[in-house]
């Protein structure tokens, strides 16, 4: 009983492990990027919980660099700033070079969370 537990344990972290979405907060903003907290936590097999590392140099996709709200019939658009709550999209593979228009083959690893693109503000 006690080894099928192990690879329990050991399927579970490697799904954990994989990211395809996640909200985080803006810790700040540079130009069309950001540095950002990935909300919730992560756990080794045993260990206690802790948060995730910050993320820098983030991508804003085009839309997603404004917050929009109605008030009155009135559409606002303000800047994202430090502290707001944003959805994140992992990308399959390594985005370094593919941020700067080159089609490379990235290196092995897939949906890391340094891999992903702000696509909207909470």
């Amino acid at each position: 009983m006690g080894n099928l537990k192990f690879f329990d344990d050991m399927i579970n972290k490697k799904l954990l492990d994989l990211h395809t979405a996640f909200l985080a907060k803006i810790l700040s903003v540079s130009g069309n990027q950001a540095k950002i907290q990935p909300l919730g936590l992560t756990k080794e097999i045993g260990g206690t919980a802790r948060p995730y590392a910050p993320v820098s140099s983030v991508p804003f996709t085009r839309n997603s660099r404004y917050k929009l709200s109605a008030d009155g019939g009135v559409l606002t658009a303000s800047a994202v700033t430090n502290g707001d709550i944003v959805i994140c999209v992992c990308c399959d593979r390594d985005i370094t070079e593919a941020k700067c228009g080159k089609n490379v083959l990235p290196p092995v690893g897939h949906h890391n969370m340094s891999d992903c693109i702000i696509i909207g503000v909470l």
